[in-house]
């Protein structure tokens, strides 16, 4: 009885809606959107390393990764939320793979407060994301990078434009090289219009090589963006 009584008392206290957007445990007192435990899952493994000044990678005693000290990417700099490990991980898959798009609005959110760090993002006057190929569109059902950047909008209060679109539908990069990915993209993406802005922020949902980011910021410079930061949930670790 006891326990009927205390559900039921969790229940009124903590709705439905007021659950770990993740773990579906009810939030408490001064928790929001995740779980306190969920949150350290989050944090935790970024506190163990610095990234890379430029691209955001995660790496250990250095101030610059190993990609960029060869040579410098067409963007002025790149962040992500944490790394592509543990729970960051599981949220993107569940979010990309699973079809949970209620996780673009904790994912967004997180991702604004990342840009809030940095001036570059903030004076930025729009906001534009990695396209799908219409194939890929049509399968998945939504673009993952166009849900977070509309929601990254909210907060950040910059608008969304859709500048590029993806004319080849590529063949999946996730066992690609480097350089493999560069060849797989080579002409993937165009941008659709000639603009005038000084800056941007590239959003997609996740940093690896930075193969996808770099052709597109390419394409956006060669549309008449000045200059483009790049914003992704999760990136990728070059750690030795």
């Amino acid at each position: 009885m006891l326990n009927k009584l205390t559900g039921g008392l969790k229940q009124i206290i903590y709705p439905d809606g007021d659950k770990c957007c993740f773990c579906n445990n009810f939030l408490g007192l001064y928790e929001n959107i995740f779980c306190n435990k969920c949150l350290y899952g989050i944090s935790s493994w970024n506190n163990n390393y610095i990234t890379c000044k430029i691209c955001g990678k995660f790496i250990k005693d250095q101030i610059i990764c190993a990609d960029c000290s060869k040579s410098k990417p067409p963007f002025m700099l790149a962040k992500a939320v944490g790394a592509y490990e543990g729970l960051i991980k599981a949220i993107l898959q569940r979010f990309k793979y699973q079809g949970v798009q209620s996780l673009a609005g904790p994912m967004g959110r997180l991702m604004a407060l990342e840009a809030l760090k940095h001036k570059e993002f903030i004076k930025s006057s729009l906001i534009t994301f990695v396209p799908l190929s219409t194939g890929r569109l049509k399968e998945r059902g939504y673009n993952q990078s166009q849900l977070l950047a509309h929601e990254l909008s909210k907060y950040l209060q910059i608008p969304v434009k859709d500048l590029l679109e993806k004319t080849i539908d590529t063949e999946p990069m996730a066992k690609l090289t480097k350089e493999e990915r560069f060849k797989n993209l080579d002409h993937a993406f165009k941008v659709k219009e000639q603009v005038s802005f000084q800056g941007a922020i590239l959003v997609d949902d996740v940093y690896t090589t930075g193969s996808t980011v770099s052709l597109c910021c390419r394409e956006l410079l060669k549309g008449g963006i000045k200059e483009v930061c790049v914003l992704t949930f999760a990136t990728g670790c070059d750690i030795m």
